[in-house]
Order: C-alpha cells, then structure tokens, then sequence
C-alpha cells in the first residue's frame, strides 16, 4: 500500500530507500506541508484580515456617507420646519392682527350704535320735554286766555255799571246818574237865570241882551260836556279885577245908577239866584269828585 498510488510515486520516486529515509523524508514533508499550510493560513488569515479591514472601512465610509446624508436630510427637514413654522406664525400672526382690526372695527361700530342710540334717546327725550312744554304752555295759555275771557266778560259786566276812568286830558266819563242830575242842576239853574236877567232887563239894555246870550251859551256848551269850564264859572262870578260886578253894584252896595241896594225883589232875585247858582255848583262839584273817585277805585280793583 505504502509502495502503490500517486503519492509514494511523487513524493518517493525512489524505490529503493531505507524506511528511517522514508520516515525522515515523510517527516520533512510534512513539515513542509504544515509550514505551507501555515503560511497560507497566515495568508489566508490576512487576507481575510484585510477583506475584513476593508469591509469594516467601507462600512464606516458608508456608515458615515449615511449619516451624513441623514443629518443633511434632517437639517434639511428642520429648515423645512423652521420654515414653516415660520409661515405658519406669520399667517397665525396676520390671522390675529386682522382679527384684532376687525374686532375693533366691531367695537367702534357698536360704540357709534350706542351713540347714536343715546343721542336718539336724548333727542327722544328732548322732544318729549318739548312736546310736554309746549302742551302745558298751551294749557296755560288756554287757562289764560279763558281767565281773561273771564276777567273781560266780568269788566263788561262792569262796565256796564261803571264807566272805567280815563288817563287822557279830556274829561273823564261819568256815571249816568250824575250826568242826569249835573244836566238837569244845568237845566233849573238855566231857567232861574233866564228869570232874573228877565226880571231886570230893560228895554234899551243891549249888554243885558249880550249877557243873556253868552250866559244861554255858556250853559248849553256846559251842558253838552257836563259840566260849566273855569271861564264859565269866572264869569258867573259877576266880580271883576276893580270889585265891580256885571250889574254894576260896587262894593258899597250902590247899583248902576248910583243908587244904594234897597232890597228890591229883582235884587233880592238875583241875590238868589245867585246862592242858588253857588250851591248847585258846590254840588256838582262834589258829586263829580265822589264819581271820579268811585271809578278810579273800580278800575284800580279790577285786573
């Protein structure tokens, strides 16, 4: 077996060799093998070694290309976020401004709303205050005007008595009454002068004539406008600036034609009428004055 095969021919081409030759030369190549072995296992060992250096640094080339590559993409993404967390808090921040103009536009709508509401409710106000105004001036007026309707019917009513006095220079109106009793004094006092001056007239005496007729006048105006004017009554009193009188008696009681008053009845006539005239117009007088004074009082009372 050990002289047979491939391997005793390669590895002992000589056939006639001692066995210690052969052991030895087998030990030798088995040596030889080991060390070759050896050495392609340290080969082997190397190259894998270094396939595994290899594969560990393009690993780490790749490892490191990946995650360069990630933190590229994850800044890549940040910025994107940032970007748009920035575009989102701008829009967030027009949204807010744009909500807050027009909550204010709100605001300041329903502020002039409430104006204007306030200043309807005062206009409200003030033309209710007007209209209450106007309607009790109105009532008043009415009150007043019917309290002057009263006062007016109730100074017709008194008027109608009483004649209200007068503020003007012509003479102030009197009472019927009076006038009656001043045109009827005016009227006796007429006639007993018209039977005096008859009863002392003569025939040629012309100034008696003249007298009569200014005394008829005299008379009829005072009668007219009731009551004789101060030259009326100037005159009536028959004395002049000299003492002499219209029928010429003196102070001495001598008559016209020199002779002293006997106390004939044209004298004592005249001397009567004359008291007569005197007391009548005392009278009128003080009927006037009661009269005035009576109007006067009326007027002044009434409103």
């Amino acid at each position: 077996m050990l002289a047979t095969g491939s391997f005793w021919e390669r590895w002992f081409p000589q056939q006639d060799l001692l066995p210690v030759e052969i052991v030895e030369q087998i030990e030798a190549i088995r040596i030889e093998d080991a060390q070759n072995n050896a050495t392609e296992c340290t080969q082997n060992i190397a190259a894998r070694t270094a396939a595994a250096a290899n594969r560990k640094l393009q690993q780490d080339l790749e490892k490191a290309r990946k995650h360069e590559e990630r933190e590229r993409e994850k800044a890549h993404r940040r910025e994107q976020h940032d970007f748009a967390k920035a575009c989102k808090q701008a829009q967030q921040e027009e949204e807010k401004c744009k909500r807050n103009e027009a909550h204010e536009n709100v605001k300041a709508v329903k502020q002039f709303e409430q104006a204007q509401a306030r200043e309807a409710h005062r206009l409200k106000q003030e033309a209710a205050k007007a209209a209450s105004d106007a309607k009790a001036r109105l009532k008043e007026e009415a009150k007043t005007r019917k309290k002057s309707s009263a006062v007016k019917q109730d100074n017709g009513k008194r008027n109608d008595t009483v004649n209200a006095v007068s503020l003007s220079q012509d003479r102030p109106p009197l009472d019927k009454y009076f006038d009656d009793l001043f045109h009827e004094s005016i009227s006796s006092f007429t006639l007993c002068w018209r039977a005096v001056l008859t009863c002392d007239r003569k025939d040629d005496d012309d100034e008696v004539d003249d007298d009569i007729v200014k005394l008829l006048a005299s008379l009829t105006q005072a009668s007219n406008t009731g009551g004789p004017s101060q030259n009326d009554v100037g005159d009536r009193d028959g004395n002049n600036r000299d003492g002499n009188d219209r029928n010429g008696n003196d102070r001495n009681g001598n008559d016209r034609d020199g002779n002293p008053d006997d106390g004939t009845p044209t004298t004592v006539a005249m001397a009567m009428a004359m008291a007569m005239a005197t007391a009548m117009a005392t009278a009128m007088a003080m009927a006037m004055a009661t009269a005035m004074a009576t109007a006067m009082a009326m007027a002044m009372a009434s409103p």
